[in-house]
């Protein structure tokens, strides 16, 4: 709300709802489009997590500069991705990390349902 130039009293529950509400009928700053719209889009869209499986530790600097996460349970690197966007991607793991070499990925689906939550999407194992 501060960055959107308003300023509400918060902290009860009709006010945040209220303040909530106007936020989502805001225009987004860069694209123009509603806020509401956008998150309904984001909610019906389907995004991959990959898991670079066993790749060379004298990669991490290039993963970490590519807004990988290390997951220490797992001991691997991860980013999720747009469906659009995984061929780029497995192209520069490729050309990048493997050095050329086959790689597999652990590749994780993304929607709605397990997004921002703890439960896993459905996975694969997929090679390169």
């Amino acid at each position: 709300m501060y960055r959107a130039g308003f300023h509400f009293n918060g902290h009860r529950a009709v006010i945040d709802c209220h303040a909530l509400l106007t936020v989502l009928q805001l225009d987004l700053p860069e694209s123009g489009i509603k806020t509401f719209k956008k998150l309904v889009d984001a909610a019906q869209t389907s995004d991959l997590k990959i898991w670079a499986l066993n790749s060379p530790f004298e990669s991490k600097d290039k993963l970490r500069n590519r807004q990988y996460r290390w997951h220490a349970e797992q001991r691997t690197w991860y980013k999720s991705v747009s469906q659009n966007d995984l061929d780029q991607e497995v192209t520069w793991l490729r050309h990048n990390v493997y050095d050329h070499r086959p790689f597999q990925l652990k590749q994780e689906s993304l929607d709605a349902f397990c997004r921002f939550s703890a439960r896993d999407g459905f996975h694969e194992i997929v090679s390169y």
